[in-house]
């Protein structure tokens, strides 16, 4: 970015405002909540495979034959 020289021909007082605009920052609370449910939706599901994962490849405690 190149540098701005301003000049004045009297004292004067410069202020420069840099504005980032990132559209998801301003986002309302339908817009986030309508961002967020599918968002949760996926976590929820990814959990609920992994959870099921874990369930039928865990040893099966009751099929062990200790007579």
């Amino acid at each position: 970015m190149a540098d701005q020289v301003i000049q004045c021909p009297s004292a004067c007082t410069v202020t420069v405002v840099h504005e980032v605009n990132v559209p998801i920052l301003n986002l309302s609370i339908e817009e986030a909540s309508a961002l967020m449910t599918p968002i949760t939706l996926v976590f929820c599901v990814a959990w609920g495979f992994r959870a099921l994962l874990r369930f039928i490849n865990s040893p099966d405690e009751r099929s062990t034959d200790d007579s």
